[in-house]
């Protein structure tokens, strides 16, 4: 099984999060949650979902935490 990756838009070097299991868009905020539990809330928008490339593009509107 081959989980997302969480991606910052631009920088598509280093992922923010991995083996993401789940994704709820609501408004300006994106909830991710891995497969083992851990969770993050990111002020942002989906840009992109490739399903082929387990890869998951966000655009953020706010400053992030790193």
């Amino acid at each position: 099984m081959c989980l997302a990756k969480l991606y910052r838009e631009g920088k598509n070097d280093k992922p923010i999060l991995e083996d993401i299991a789940y994704v709820r868009l609501d408004g300006e905020q994106t909830e991710l949650q891995t497969l083992l539990g851990e969770s993050k809330v990111l002020p942002g928008k989906v840009q992109e979902i490739d399903f082929m490339g387990s890869k998951i593009i966000i655009k953020i509107t706010d400053h992030l935490e790193e």
